[in-house]
């Protein structure tokens, strides 16, 4: 950063500014009671302004520090929101990809998990296309009538 101070007034120098060049290192938040940052090269001297010196001095309004807080962190809530939107959208994109390739019936399939993540060479995944299967007794009923869960899990003893 010093360096890129001393380049920058060598390059406005050689450009034909002849005012008194003044680096400014800022921060928006934090406290620096210090500010001045004197090295043994004055062109790698600078000001150092943290928090509420930060914002007067870029706005020359000493309460812009409290006053800015509110939108951002309106602004932060939204871009939260998104952020949540966003990474659930991508767990359950996992989720199902962990049940399609990672399960049977329902339960983890163990070795084909550590065969993924352990086994020598590429390990080739397929689907699984169907992993559970209610097969309900042939019957020549009507189709259009409305099948109940509840009836075709019935067992009758």
């Amino acid at each position: 950063m010093k360096d890129n101070f001393k380049k920058a007034r060598q390059s406005l120098r050689n450009k034909g500014i002849t005012s008194n060049i003044i680096a400014v290192n800022s921060c928006m938040y934090g406290k620096d009671s210090s500010p001045f940052k004197e090295d043994v090269d004055t062109d790698k001297t600078y000001l150092k302004y943290a928090g509420q010196e930060f914002w007067e001095f870029i706005s020359e309004d000493a309460n812009l520090y409290q006053e800015i807080i509110v939108p951002i962190g309106e602004e932060a809530k939204k871009k939260d929101e998104i952020f949540k939107s966003t990474l659930d959208a991508k767990v359950n994109e996992m989720t199902f990809e962990f049940i399609q390739y990672f399960t049977t019936n329902g339960r983890i399939d163990w070795i084909k998990l550590f065969d993924y993540v352990s086994k020598k060479g590429d390990v080739k995944l397929e689907a699984i296309s169907q992993q559970m299967t209610l097969e309900l007794e042939d019957r020549d009923a009507d189709l259009e009538e409305t099948l109940d869960l509840a009836d075709a899990l019935d067992v009758e003893e």
